[in-house]
């Protein structure tokens, strides 16, 4: 069977059970700004259903520079915040996690000149595939110096600054692919990387695993089993302390073998996910979270070699082939404070470039567009987030027009 007819009948099956989306409803416009202005959010999270982050990066059109940007949600409305010492600095931020109202994490890189960004290559070592996926793309080309590790800033309560991340390797920099409140805590998750100069091509990476508490970061170590062999880091949940989940894959040239592995406050445990016949060059398994008691990871193929997109779950005894997960391709996803039931967001075919959301009330998968001003827009939803103690969800995103600096960043909320 060949690889485009496999890959028709895995989108089919993930939209399985699925309801048909919902032409602009229950989701409506709360921010947007016009890609010209050059502000765009990556990340969204929330502490309470009056507090909450969404950051991205402040591009100036003329010179090319990125800088930090950040919002703020008081509950009514979203606004601009300040973004500490890290004003004025080529800094994009990409991850944000709100633990509390005055504990809060946002990561990113360190932004070269725009003259000297690299092409784009996949994150499998001695591999000259590309991304097929504009935003993934866009970050690992951000290429930083060896050595360097990734950009760490806090929220305190009074303001954002910066915080030490652990450092990299002499000959490697750092990538955060995650960060997400665990308990009492966050914990972010990604990979270092040791790249070609010259190509941007990775020739050996690590994943790693941080946690912030107390205003500081510190390295967790992983088991042996994740660090004996190249491989990443993509996601994280868990309830706190002794209940974490990760999810991943080890990556050669040719394959990406997805993994997930949970630490129970003693001891890892790993789970080595299928890798079919049908598409033997593998999968990412880049978002994990747990609802109603069930494990849930969605993955992808990332690369110009073909599309895959696929899930499974775990009921706590064995894995199985998750195809009812509401769009056949999941960018991010957020689980109620409840954990009854989720939100995602992504593209609902593998083929379409128009992105929806869906929700999942524990039974039942419903489909969304988006609010009627973004309708057929091509782009992408890039964050979900639940508000606590809610039954309303938020997503950051952007849409695209033919024009240079066409389309919008949003901010998009479901009315329930």
């Amino acid at each position: 069977m060949s690889l485009s007819r496999v890959s028709k009948l895995l989108a089919v099956a993930a939209l399985t059970g699925a309801a048909l989306a919902t032409p602009g409803d229950p989701w409506v416009v709360m921010d947007s700004q016009s890609k010209e202005h050059g502000k765009s959010l990556s990340a969204i999270d929330f502490d309470s259903a009056s507090s909450g982050w969404a950051v991205g990066d402040h591009t100036d059109h003329t010179t090319g520079r990125m800088t930090a940007h950040i919002k703020r949600w008081d509950g009514a409305k979203w606004s601009d915040s300040a973004v500490g010492d890290l004003a004025g600095k080529d800094v994009a931020l990409n991850q944000v996690a709100a633990v509390s109202g005055n504990d809060a994490w946002a990561t990113g890189m360190s932004v070269p000149p725009p003259q000297l960004r690299k092409a784009t290559r996949s994150p499998r070592p001695g591999s000259p595939l590309q991304y097929r996926d504009p935003q993934r793309g866009l970050q690992a080309g951000l290429l930083t110096a060896a050595g360097t590790p990734y950009v760490l800033t806090h929220w305190d309560g009074q303001k954002w600054a910066s915080v030490t991340p652990p450092q990299p390797a002499a000959d490697k920099d750092a990538l955060v692919s995650d960060v997400e409140r665990v308990g009492d805590h966050a914990l972010a998750v990604g990979l270092e990387r040791k790249l070609d100069p010259q190509t941007g091509a990775p020739s050996e990476q690590m994943g790693f695993l941080d946690r912030y508490s107390g205003g500081k970061a510190q390295r967790l170590e992983l088991p042996k089993e994740l660090t004996a062999k190249p491989s990443a880091v993509f996601s994280v949940t868990g309830s706190g302390a002794g209940d974490v989940w990760i999810s991943g894959a080890f990556v050669t040239p040719d394959k990406d073998s997805p993994y997930a592995a949970h630490w129970n406050g003693t001891a890892w445990t790993l789970h080595e996910l299928p890798v079919t016949a049908q598409f033997p060059n593998g999968w990412n398994a880049d978002q994990i979270v747990t609802s109603g008691g069930t494990v849930h990871v969605s993955g992808r193929s990332l690369y110009t070699d073909g599309t895959l997109t696929t899930g499974y779950r775990f009921d706590g005894k064995a894995w199985t082939e998750w195809t009812d997960r509401g769009l056949a391709e999941i960018n991010d996803l957020s689980v109620r404070s409840d954990t009854t039931g989720m939100v995602a967001g992504g593209w609902p075919t593998l083929t379409s470039n128009v992105s929806q959301y869906a929700s999942f009330t524990g039974t039942t998968w419903t489909s969304h567009e988006q609010p009627a001003a973004f309708a057929g827009k091509e782009g992408q939803v890039l964050g979900v987030a639940w508000l606590p103690g809610t039954d309303r969800a938020m997503g950051v995103g952007y849409t695209n027009d033919e024009s240079e600096w066409g389309g919008v960043y949003y901010v998009t909320a479901s009315r329930s």
